[in-house]
């Protein structure tokens, strides 16, 4: 029984020290100003397991989600910019014979998936 309870002892130790170590790791690989740090959180905000972001200060967090924001905004813009150029387009296609206007001109909204990451977002943020 004893011989269980210093095993039992021995491996938390053991497993914290490791996850110090782990965390030590990262924090020296992914520094705050590195893209790759604000890539990882980008990803984990969108990832519905890890979107509260507990791992980061509020300061932090608020970076994240400017930044995502930001970039939907951009997304938007030059999604907006390429329907205008698909509708002076001359040629149709195989696609524009068969439909003609209707298929030129069509709101291709949906297909952006710009709107649903916004709803997203803005869900997962009033958490």
């Amino acid at each position: 029984m004893g011989e269980t309870c210093f095993l039992t002892s021995w491996v938390r130790r053991r497993r914290f020290t490791m996850m110090g170590r782990m965390v030590a790791n990262l924090k020296m690989r992914y520094k705050e100003e590195s893209g790759e740090w604000l890539l990882l959180n980008k990803a984990a905000l969108l990832d519905p397991r890890f979107s509260r972001l507990v791992h980061l200060s509020p300061a932090q967090k608020h970076l994240v989600t400017e930044s995502l924001s930001h970039e939907l905004t951009e997304t938007e813009t030059d999604t907006d910019r390429t329907r205008q150029g698909e509708k002076s387009a001359a040629a149709l296609g195989a696609m524009g014979s068969l439909f003609g206007d209707l298929y030129s001109t069509a709101d291709r909204s949906s297909c952006s998936g710009n709107g649903e990451m916004r709803d997203y977002l803005k869900e997962t943020l009033r958490r």
